[in-house]
């Protein structure tokens, strides 16, 4: 490939655009409702829910990219004129698209798109045609994709937290990152050390959307939850088997009692000091008692507080549950036997959605 850096491509910074969707098992698109907007900010995030056939219309330049990766793994770039390139680009990338529809069903798709600026290295070998420039290393995908993991992650969470039904799954499905350069030319860029990338659903119902959008703004303005959001999304995802998915879900319950406990330890006893009255000497003792129980709780003791703050008729119910899932936690991380198929993975999502939905109405409220 030819050395051939343009002038419009030498430039400090180009914009990128980061490109990824993901199927929504659980949930699907009612053929009616067109595209619907999720989240969008200042930044150039966006995230929209769209029927699974109109996927192709968002990810023609991430397919191109992937095709050229097929075709230069191939050997073929560098051995065909611009002309026979193209053509063979476009027949990859229907082959992409065709095979990836054939395994989707009528599942939501969630279109993320993301845009910034970077800096490009056009210091190693790439190759300018009519219609794109392509590249090794041009930039770093790892970082840019990393740069909007917790956005992402509080999107997919958001989603979760706005069904009610059984547990949505998530798939990863394509994705990629490419840049623009002042001619408006896309920008491709391979990297050797990669590969190419590549239960009953109810309807996606305007409220769920409309619940997911608010959601979304809640949980990204709540830093303090990010690992818990991306913990949740990890624990619904088909990438991963049943064992790590329960891993990942108890332990995204975990940090969330950990996060938020001393919130409503604090709540806890100002209501009972309301209570008892408000006399000095009773506020001097319950001091003390928080001082001596300070490294005192464990993590069953910590949800009970959590659980009594935020519910009044399903206090011991939920605690029971936490302490059922609890036993279930010990024994895998004692080493004893255990089934895949009995790990209670549902049971510790659905506690955990009801209790970040509690808390996330709390803070709003």
């Amino acid at each position: 490939m030819p050395n051939t850096i343009s002038g419009a491509q030498s430039q400090s910074q180009m914009k990128y655009r980061y490109i990824v969707a993901y199927e929504i098992t659980g949930l699907t698109h009612a053929p009616d409702s067109g595209d619907v907007e999720i989240c969008a900010d200042r930044s150039g995030f966006f995230v929209t829910a769209i029927p699974m056939k109109g996927l192709d219309d968002y990810c023609y330049e991430v397919d191109r990219a992937q095709a050229l990766g097929h075709l230069v793994l191939r050997s073929i770039f560098g051995r065909r004129e611009s002309d026979d390139l193209g053509i063979e680009v476009e027949a990859e990338v229907r082959r992409i698209r065709e095979r990836r529809n054939r395994e989707l069903g009528n599942s939501e798709i969630l279109v993320v798109t993301a845009e910034g600026m970077v800096e490009p290295d056009f210091s190693r070998p790439h190759r300018e045609t009519d219609k794109f420039v392509l590249g090794f290393e041009v930039i770093n995908k790892r970082d840019i994709a990393a740069a909007h993991d917790s956005q992402i992650n509080a999107v997919l969470a958001a989603l979760c937290l706005s069904t009610d039904h059984e547990t949505i799954q998530v798939r990863r499905i394509q994705g990629g990152i490419y840049l623009v350069n002042d001619c408006g030319k896309p920008v491709y860029s391979l990297h050797l050390s990669t590969s190419a990338d590549a239960s009953v659903s109810k309807s996606t119902a305007h409220d769920t959307i409309r619940d997911a959008r608010i959601r979304t703004a809640a949980l990204m303005a709540e830093e303090s939850l990010a690992s818990v959001n991306r913990l949740l999304v990890q624990a619904i995802s088909t990438e991963n088997d049943k064992l790590r998915q329960f891993i990942f879900a108890w332990s995204a319950l975990e940090i969330f009692v950990s996060k938020v406990f001393r919130e409503y330890e604090h709540l806890l006893f100002a209501s009972i000091q309301r209570e008892k009255g408000p006399a000095s000497r009773m506020g001097r003792y319950f001091s003390r008692v928080r001082d001596v129980m300070n490294d005192k709780y464990g993590i069953a003791d910590r949800f009970s507080v959590i659980a009594a703050c935020l519910t009044d008729n399903c206090v011991e119910a939920d605690v029971k549950t936490f302490g059922s899932i609890k036993d279930s936690r010990d024994k895998l991380f004692h080493g004893k036997a255990f089934d895949e198929d009995s790990l209670p993975t549902n049971k510790t999502i659905e506690l955990l959605k009801k209790y970040l939905r509690l808390h996330m109405s709390k803070k709003a409220s």
